[in-house]
């Protein structure tokens, strides 16, 4: 972005169409769902936190899916898919869970 006196240009956009938001809300409630990660990991710093952002495919829709540092979440990826995101690719298993009255998705 340039600013030149009172005016100043914005930037190109980068054309990149990233999907919605996994939000437990798009879960059922009672049962896991299998999701398959896409990939395009991506690090993330949201107002949540720090974590990893990668795309995550549940039945025909593709969502991308925000995992803090410092959860569970993490952990089970971390330890199922290691440090290398290009191998954060797979199969997983996710649940709407709940924690302090707030609904979440989890990694089952």
């Amino acid at each position: 972005m340039k600013n030149t006196g009172d005016k100043f240009t914005l930037p190109e956009p980068e054309n990149e169409d990233l999907p919605p938001f996994l939000k437990a809300k798009d879960i059922p409630s009672d049962e896991p769902v299998e999701a398959e990660i896409i990939g395009n990991a991506r690090l993330g710093n949201l107002r949540y936190g720090k974590g990893v952002i990668f795309d995550v495919k549940v039945g025909e829709t593709l969502w991308a899916l925000f995992v803090k540092f410092n959860t569970p979440n993490y952990s089970m990826l971390f330890a199922k898919f290691g440090n290398d995101p290009l191998r954060w690719q797979g199969t997983i298993q996710l649940l709407r869970g709940s924690h302090l009255g707030k609904d979440y998705v989890k990694v089952v």
